[in-house]
This record gives C-alpha cells, sequence and structure tokens, in this order.
C-alpha cells in the first residue's frame, strides 16, 4: 500500500531527491523521451537509482514504475497550478487533462502510458483515501464520462484495489461496475484486462481477510456470473496466503454456490500438506451431490491433489481414483472429458489409470466420442505394460470396431521411453495366440514402422525360443501386405540358431516372389548394401527361384488353352466394359457434386504467370500434383473373395495348439 504520508515526509527530509526528480522531468521535456544514454543523465544517477525512480536497461538507463517518483510528480504539478484536492473528481480530471497536454509532444510512446498512468492513479487514489463518498457517487454515474476519463478513473481503481476503504456494499457495487465495464462494454478501448482485475482481487483478499470472509458471506446466495469471477479470486488469495483456512473453508464448502470457486481455487494452489489433502477429500465425499460447474472443476483439484501433496499417501490416492472413478458414472460428456483431462496430467499411478480407463471403455454412450482424449491420456504412461494392458482390453471389447486414433500418434511416444522393453511387449502381442490380440499386435508394429525410420526388433526376437520365432514372421507375413515394411523387420531371424527358422523364412521369401516379382530382392539389396557371403546366398537363391518360377509361368501360357489370356479374356473384356462405364460416370457424379476446385473456379481469371486469381484476395492459386504407392500381392486379384475369407479366419484362429509336433532344436 502506497502510504502518501512516509513519502511526503520522505521528500521533505530530502531536498536533493526533490531536485533531481525535477531535473529529470525537465529533460523528459526537453528530450520528448523517457529513455536516456549514460551522459543524458549521468550526475542524476546516484539519488534516482538508489530510491528506483531510475533503472539500467542494458547500456542505456529509462525511468522505472515508481510510485514515489509519480506522488513527487503529482505533488510538484499540484503547487505549479496551485491546485487544491477537494471533493470534485470533475476538477481533478479536469486537472489531469491539463497534467497530460504537457506530454502532448512526446512522440516516442515507450514509457509515455506508464508515466501517465502512473501519475493519474496516485492523484485518484489520494482523492479516494480523503473523498470516498464523491468517487462513489462519479461511479454511479460513469455511463456519461469520456472514455479517456473513464480509463483512468478505472485504471487507478484497479491498481489500488487491494488497498481501498470503501464500506462492503459500496465495494462490491464498484466491482460490479467495474467487471461490466470490461466485460460487456468498453473493452476494447482499455489497457487493463479482466484478468488484472481478478490479480487485484486476490491482492485484497489477502490484504483484508476480514473484509475478504465478510465479502464472500455477502455474496454467498447470489448467482450472477459476476460474483462467480469475484468468489475466484477472493477465494485463490484467501486459500494461498491464510494459514489457517481450512477452518473456514469447511463452513463456506457447505454453500453450494461457493464450491466451485472454492475447488477452482484449491486447483490453483501451489502446495498441499497431508492434513489439507485429507481435508478437501473429505469435503468432497461428503458434500455430494454436486451441480455441473462443481463437477467440471473437481477432476483438476484431484489432479493438483494427486500432483501437489508431498509424501501422500495411498490411502489418498485411492481416495482420488475412487472420486474420478465415481465421475465416469455421471452421463455428462463434459464431466468425463474433465475425468480425462485430469488422469492425463496425473504423474505415474499408470495401474490406476488403465483401470480408470478400462472403465471409459464401459460407456457406450460416449465411449467413441472420448477416443482422443483417451489416445491423450496414454501420452501420459510410463511404462509399456499398462500400456499395452489397456489396448488388449481395448481389443476385446471393441473387436472389428477398433478405431487406430488411440494409438496412432502415441505409440512412438511410449516406444522412446524404453525401447528394448517395449519390443519384447509388442512382439509377444504379434504371437499372440488369441488372433484378434494378433491382429492388434500387427497394427501396432505397422504403426511403429510408419512413425520411425529403421524400426527393427533384432533384439527381442533373436531371444524368443525358436517355435515362436517361426510364429512371428507367419504372423508378420500374414498381415503385412507390404513387404518394403514387413522384410525388414524379418531379416534378423535370418540370424537365429534354429535352422528350420532361418529355411523356413528363405521358404517362404522364395514364394514371395510370385507375389511381388523382383521386388523381394530388390528390397535384400537395399536393407544389405554391403553383402556378407551368407547375405549373397540368400540374394541369389531367391533370384534363382524368381527365375525359374517365370519360366514355368512363360512354358504354362505358351498353352494357348491354359493362357488367361485367351481363357478369360472374353469375361475380362465384359467385366471391364461395366466396370469403367460406372467408374466413370461414379466419378463426374463426384467431382460435379462435391468438387471444392469447381465451386471455387465458376468463374476463372487466369493470372499472366500461370494459375488463376482468387477475385477475393487477389492471390495467385497454381495447380500441384502429388503421388502414393500402393503394393499389393498378385492373389489378391486372382482370387480376391478367398483372399479375405482367409485373412478374416486367420484374425479369429486361435493358435494356442500351433504346430504341437514340432519340436524346435533350440
Amino acid at each position: 500500500m502506497f502510504n502518501f504520508q512516509i513519502a511526503e515526509q520522505k521528500l521533505k527530509d530530502e531536498p536533493s531527491l526533490v531536485d533531481n526528480i525535477s531535473l529529470l522531468l525537465e529533460r523528459i521535456f526537453t528530450n520528448k523521451k523517457f529513455v536516456f544514454e549514460l551522459d543524458g543523465v549521468s550526475e542524476l544517477l546516484p539519488i534516482l537509482l538508489e530510491y528506483g525512480i531510475i533503472e539500467k536497461n542494458g547500456e542505456k538507463y529509462q525511468v522505472a514504475h515508481n510510485n514515489l517518483f509519480y506522488y513527487a510528480v503529482y505533488r510538484e504539478y499540484t503547487k505549479t497550478k496551485s491546485f487544491v484536492v477537494n471533493n470534485s473528481v470533475e476538477d481533478l480530471f479536469a486537472f489531469l487533462d491539463l497534467f497530460e497536454t504537457e506530454f502532448d509532444g512526446i512522440t516516442q510512446k515507450f514509457g509515455i502510458t506508464r508515466f501517465l498512468s502512473g501519475v493519474f492513479s496516485i492523484a485518484i487514489y489520494h482523492q479516494h483515501l480523503n473523498f470516498q463518498t464523491d468517487i462513489i457517487e462519479i461511479s454511479k454515474k460513469w455511463e456519461g464520462l469520456p472514455n479517456r476519463q473513464l480509463e483512468i478513473f478505472t485504471t487507478a481503481l484497479i491498481k489500488f484495489l487491494p488497498f481501498h476503504r470503501y464500506q462492503l456494499d459500496d465495494f462490491l457495487f464498484l466491482l460490479h461496475r467495474v467487471f461490466t465495464l470490461y466485460k460487456y462494454e468498453e473493452k476494447e478501448v482499455f489497457n487493463i484486462t479482466l484478468n488484472e482485475i481478478a490479480k487485484s482481487l486476490t491482492a485484497y483478499s489477502i490484504l483484508q481477510e476480514g473484509n475478504s470472509l465478510a465479502l464472500l458471506e455477502k455474496i454467498k446466495s447470489n448467482h450472477d456470473p459476476i460474483d462467480d469471477i469475484i468468489n475466484n479470486s477472493l477465494f485463490i488469495g484467501f486459500i494461498n496466503s491464510i494459514d489457517n483456512y481450512l477452518e473456514n473453508l469447511v463452513i463456506l464448502f457447505s454453500n453450494k454456490y461457493s464450491q466451485p470457486s472454492i475447488i477452482n481455487a484449491l486447483s490453483a494452489k501451489l502446495t498441499f500438506n497431508e492434513k489439507e489433502t485429507a481435508t478437501i477429500l473429505g469435503l468432497l465425499k461428503t458434500h455430494q451431490p454436486f451441480e455441473q460447474k462443481a463437477l467440471v472443476q473437481i477432476p483438476r483439484l484431484i489432479n493438483a491433489l494427486v500432483n501437489r501433496t508431498s509424501e501422500i499417501t495411498e490411502e489418498n490416492i485411492n481416495t482420488c481414483f475412487d472420486i474420478l472413478f465415481d465421475l465416469l458414472n455421471i452421463k455428462e460428456f463434459e464431466v468425463q472429458i474433465s475425468v480425462l483431462n485430469s488422469v492425463r496430467h496425473i504423474d505415474n499411478y499408470d495401474s490406476k489409470k488403465v483401470k480408470l480407463l478400462e472403465k471409459v471403455l464401459t460407456l457406450n454412450h460416449s465411449t467413441e466420442k472420448l477416443i482422443p482424449h483417451i489416445a491423450w491420456v496414454l501420452y501420459s504412461f510410463k511404462d509399456s505394460k499398462f500400456y499395452f494392458d489397456f489396448l488388449i482390453t481395448y481389443a476385446y471389447t471393441f473387436k472389428f470396431r477398433i478405431n487406430e486414433d488411440v494409438f496412432e500418434h502415441n505409440i512412438p511416444w511410449i516406444r522412446n521411453i524404453s525401447p528394448e522393453v517395449f519390443d519384447k511387449d509388442l512382439v509377444h502381442l504379434v504371437i499372440h495366440n488369441d488372433g484378434e490380440i494378433r491382429w492388434l499386435g500387427r497394427i501396432l508394429v505397422k504403426t511403429v514402422s510408419a512413425h520411425q525410420n529403421g524400426f527393427e526388433l533384432s533384439k527381442a526376437l533373436l531371444h524368443l525360443p525358436a517355435k515362436e520365432q517361426f510364429k512371428f514372421f507367419v504372423s508378420i507375413l500374414s498381415y503385412l501386405h507390404d513387404p518394403e515394411m514387413a522384410i525388414p523387420i524379418l531379416l534378423p531371424l535370418l540370424e537365429s540358431k534354429d535352422d528350420l527358422v532361418v529355411e523356413s523364412l528363405l521358404c517362404k521369401l522364395e514364394l514371395l516372389t510370385e507375389d511381388y516379382g523382383s521386388l523381394i530382392t530388390d528390397i535384400l539389396n537395399h536393407q544389405w548394401p554391403e553383402k556378407t557371403t551368407f547375405q549373397e546366398s540368400v540374394i541369389s537363391r531367391i533370384h534363382d527361384y524368381l527365375v525359374n518360377h517365370s519360366k514355368i509361368i512363360d512354358e504354362k501360357n505358351s498353352i494357348k488353352e491354359i493362357d488367361p489370356y485367351y481363357t478369360q479374356q472374353r469375361f475380362l473384356n465384359e467385366y471391364l466394359k461395366v466396370y469403367t462405364k460406372n467408374l466413370q460416370q461414379g466419378v463426374s457424379e463426384n467431382v460435379d457434386q462435391k468438387s471444392q476446385f469447381l465451386r471455387f473456379a465458376k468463374k476463372v481469371v487466369v493470372a499472366k504467370s500461370g494459375g488463376w486469381k482468387n477475385p477475393g484476395s487477389g492471390e495467385i492459386t497454381k495447380l500441384s500434383t502429388f503421388s502414393t504407392k500402393m503394393t499389393l500381392p498378385i492373389s489378391y486379384f486372382i482370387s480376391p473373395d478367398n483372399y479375405e475369407w482367409e485373412k478374416l479366419i486367420e484374425r479369429t484362429e486361435n493358435w494356442s495348439n500351433f504346430f504341437p509336433e514340432w519340436n524346435p532344436q533350440t
């Protein structure tokens, strides 16, 4: 709080300070600026630096934000103009207008706004201490004030808000007027924001505890949105600064109207001890049911308690998650989102997060809409085991309705925490006995591979028993149609200690050439730029198989009676005729109805440099091109029905009795 008596005494005791302030003010007028080089203020520096009136900024010196300086300027100007402070705010504004005209010549904006605001605030606060009634009166009729005067008045009012001595009714009236003004009426003409008003009000609750509690009592039965802001601000200061706030909190929390503000203020508290946490959790458990506004706030408070309580007990952790579980039962989408957003920012406790997410999967009415929020919670996991536990539950629950957005973007993040542990768990999904889980594991392999270049599983694969190595490559090749993705993942198995695994994989690579041709050898050459003798022999073997297979196909096709080109050409032509006609018609209709380009290009202005000109913005737009590639096996086109059927069977097949007669060497 600025004390005018102390300031006045200080200026009387330090004549040199007053003289230096006068010289500084004179140089501001002369130089039309608030920032100076050293030689411009060198003789003024010792005492002005001591009192914080000037501050160094790099190589320059600038006038600081200093209430003593503002008061000294205001004091000297009142003497110069023989102005006597009275109960007329109109006279004060006329005086301040005259003062402002003295600085009209200053075109350099830096410092002038802060300086004028500081002087005006001191002047109005000085009058407030002597003539409170008139300040109230002008606030009742300030609709007629010019914007500039209104800005001056409210700026000062807010700046010294923590120190005001109004009667509570008058103070509450002023707060309503200020909030209404800034929120609904003339906010675009002012610099002070609602957030700054709230901060000043929080400071008021800290400095004037008794008045704060009385003010809270006065507005506890109101339902005005402005009172919500006042409540929130007062509680934030009250809770963060008063040592015995818990005693009053228990009483105040019984009022349902105050609960959202109290919960919001508690969420902003920086630290909690065990006693505070236990008391707050007790309030949350005993004051149910809550209103909608409070329900949305509670998850934020739980987050604060879990993350900011020093040495929180297991009992209180369980209570926190029990409350979150209960909130999920409320069929309010906003509350469920709040719960997930809160859990997302809770550190550790992955095992409890999994249980909570599994609870979300049972919310049939909103699970699909919560998928993006579930994905964000998974980002917070530190242990890949719990991450996979949830995905397995998700796969069992939704089966053929799995939304890959759940793990599309967070899976690389989880893998980076501990790649070796993650890869080991991922491999076990790929070879799982249940076809649904194997399908999930292969999707995850595909997703990680797409996000991380050079993704490989050699450490996880080579430590597996031989039979599981075999199961892994069978599982991968039954799902991944793109050999450029699948083969690099499987190549470490060629280093297996089991000859049967190595030979089986080589035979499968040979068979893949029947579907993909020379693409298989191209991939191997790319993966092995510098080849060992073994690698050379592998490529040579697969190439020889491809050549022999091609010869057999050529020989078969040389007999027209069994060459599909001749035996099935008529059926192919009829199919293409109908297919092409339908495709062209469908594409044309789609383009006509949905093409954004055609909607935009009803009338085209061609630009000189090529492209066309947007008539609205004048921008030049040009067409661009992009390309993509898709690889599918030949067998897909020969018998698509069988191909799809085999995939479906494989997804539902149980591998608990996988090759029981095979007894691997290792």
